[in-house]
Order: structure tokens, then C-alpha cells, then sequence
């Protein structure tokens, strides 16, 4: 086969070039449609809600076609190999090429109006969204709440609010408790809370800032994690009081991160303090109380104590055994302590005690 060095020349010689000749080739609806479903996608993402972006471009009245290009991507009316169906609500471009070259033909068809009118309506569309259960649409909802907050989408009244941003926050901690390859993502989270402009003593944004100081812990920045709490503790005693549960809670948080990074003389006498007033305020067989025994028994061992901790345990267990149910797994904590503690000062197995 013979080719003219013409047509080899005119041959397109990168990837991207490639995708631009087949986007040339695409139906102008279809340009359009995937044009304005980038306004619609979460920061890091090539991923876009399909009913909630062409619901949006369906109410702008004043964009030309707005119910072709609506239909185009509620219907998937695209050319095959631009959009990927992730679920049935999800769709994204298959490249970063396509959704690069996507992005850049946003003034080629549309007026700056025009998209600011889209986004206006995705910001208003978002914030009327639920946000209650953390499932995988709602998660991709309250992702791009934040880019579009992020970015000061919206006007007037179809503005993201900062407390919509909060409740974004929220949900995506509340998501990503459980999943530790999402804990940078917990972290940047937390970063977002300083810029909101919420009412301080507000109690989401508490708990917020009580995900983003366990998160930093979990990650490693255990002095970022500790100034945090400390810096809540202030706030939680203000707002809620000194003998609130969630106070005492971040106190235990304290001293546990403490006790990581080694303070284990200031971890005990924390440990030691919080016991004394969860026995008061919450009585001496609540289950957090007896979680602080667990804590301050496990201390004096770990600093050497070793036959104070046995007999810390062992009062411990016995208290467990009578307010805990058998399977609980801080009676099972005990059982193993004492195992362990025992075999350490090589103590012959007492008359009477439970086999563990």
C-alpha cells in the first residue's frame, strides 16, 4: 500500500488530536449537551448525575435548544464512545482527553450568561437536595455542592449557602467514617470548615470540626490532632457545658492522642480526671466510664505498672461481668489484659476466677 505523504502529514499524531477530530464529528446537540454536563461535575471527577444536569439545563428558559440538549442527556442521545453509564444515574466521559476538549468548547457555544444561568440552577436544584442518607447519589450530590460553593456559584437566592456547604460537609464525614482509604478526603474536609461562614456555635459544625481533629489523628498529624480537640474542648464547654456527653467525650479524645504520642504520664492523669467526673455525671457503671478504666489500667501497664494494671483489670472484669453483656467486646478487652498481664508476672491462676 502506497499512502501520499500529504494524508500521512494531515494524520492526527497525539490522542487528544484524535479526540478532537471525532468531537468535530459529533452531532452539534451533542457537542452542547456534553459542554454543559462539565458544569456539572465534582471537582477530581469525570462523572456528572444525569437527571439533576439535564433537569437543570431543561429549566433555563432563555438557552437556546434547552429541550433538545435536556433530552440529549437524559436520554444518553450521544454518539458511543464519549459517555460511560457508571449506574443508572451516573454518567462520565470515558477519557480526560474528551473531558478536557468538553471543558474548552464552553465559549465556542455558549455566552457566559448562559452557563451562569445552567449553574444558578444546578446550585439551586443542590441545595434543595436532601442530604440525609449517605448513599452513593447523595455523596456525588454533596461533592458537587462543595465545587460549585467552592467556585461562588449561584446568585441571589440561588446561591449555595454556607449552611448547605456545612450540611455537604457532613454527609461525606458521616460516609467516609468507616472507609480509611477515604481519610485524606476527611482531612481536606476539614480544611473546608475554617473558610465557612456559619455560626460558630452552631452544633454540626462541632461535630464537623470533631471528624476533621479525629481524621488529622488517623492520618498521623497527632499534634495537629491534639491542638484541634484542645481548641474544641474550649467551645464544647462554652456552648454545651463542661458536663455535657460530648464534652467529656473530646476530653477522652485528648488524652487518647495524647497517650499516641507518647504523653503517657499527662494521658493517665486526663484519663484519671475524666473518670472522676464521668462517675458523677454519668454514674460509675456507665459504659464510658468503664471504657476509661479500660484506658487507665492499660496505661499504668503500658508505663510499667504492671501488678497495679492486674488489679485494676481484675476489679474492672468484675464490674464488666455485672453491667455488660457476655459477647461485649470491652469484657473481652479485660479478659485479654489479664491474660496477658498475668502471663507477664508469671502469677499462678487464682481459685475462682472465671476461665477467660
Amino acid at each position: 500500500m502506497r499512502l501520499d505523504p500529504a494524508d500521512i502529514e494531515r494524520l492526527p499524531r497525539r490522542v487528544e488530536d484524535i479526540y478532537r477530530e471525532l468531537w468535530d464529528a459529533l452531532p452539534e446537540p451533542a457537542q452542547q449537551a456534553l459542554t454543559l454536563a462539565t458544569l456539572a461535575i465534582p471537582d477530581g471527577d469525570a462523572a456528572w448525575h444525569r437527571a439533576i444536569a439535564a433537569q437543570s439545563i431543561a429549566e433555563c428558559l432563555d438557552l437556546p435548544a434547552h429541550d433538545t440538549l435536556a433530552e440529549t442527556l437524559e436520554q444518553d442521545r450521544i454518539p458511543h464512545g464519549w459517555v460511560r453509564a457508571l449506574a443508572d444515574w451516573l454518567r462520565r466521559f470515558n477519557e480526560p482527553d474528551q473531558l478536557a476538549i468538553a471543558v474548552a468548547a464552553r465559549d465556542e457555544h455558549f455566552l457566559e450568561e448562559d452557563l451562569g444561568r445552567v449553574l444558578d440552577r444546578l446550585a439551586a436544584t443542590l441545595a434543595a437536595h436532601s442530604l440525609a442518607e449517605p448513599d452513593p447519589e447523595t455523596q456525588h450530590c454533596a461533592r458537587l455542592l462543595l465545587t460549585l460553593h467552592r467556585r461562588g456559584q449561584g446568585e441571589g437566592p440561588n446561591r449555595i449557602a454556607e449552611t448547605d456547604a456545612l450540611r455537604a460537609v457532613r454527609l461525606l464525614q458521616r460516609a467516609f467514617a468507616d472507609q480509611p482509604r477515604e481519610l485524606p478526603a476527611r482531612v481536606a474536609l476539614g480544611r473546608i470548615l475554617a473558610g465557612l461562614r456559619v455560626d460558630p456555635d452552631a452544633l454540626d459544625l462541632l461535630a464537623a470540626r470533631d471528624d476533621h481533629a479525629w481524621a488529622l489523628g488517623e492520618s498521623g498529624q497527632v499534634e495537629a490532632a491534639e491542638a484541634a480537640y484542645t481548641a474544641l474542648l474550649a467551645d464544647e464547654g462554652r456552648i454545651l457545658g463542661p458536663d455535657h456527653p460530648v464534652t467529656l467525650t473530646t476530653r477522652n479524645n485528648i488524652a487518647y492522642w495524647r497517650a499516641q504520642s507518647g504523653e503517657i504520664a499527662a494521658a493517665l492523669a486526663e484519663f484519671t480526671a475524666l473518670r472522676a467526673d464521668q462517675g458523677r455525671i454519668l454514674g460509675p457503671d456507665h459504659p464510658e466510664t468503664l471504657k476509661t478504666r479500660i484506658n487507665i489500667a492499660s496505661l499504668r501497664a503500658q508505663s510499667g505498672e504492671i501488678a497495679a494494671a492486674l488489679a485494676d483489670f481484675e476489679t474492672l472484669l468484675a464490674d464488666q461481668e455485672r453491667v455488660l453483656d457476655p459477647g461485649h467486646p470491652d469484657l473481652q478487652c479485660t479478659q485479654g489484659w489479664i491474660t496477658d498481664l498475668r502471663k507477664r508476672l508469671d502469677t499462678p491462676w487464682s481459685p475462682g476466677t472465671a476461665d477467660y
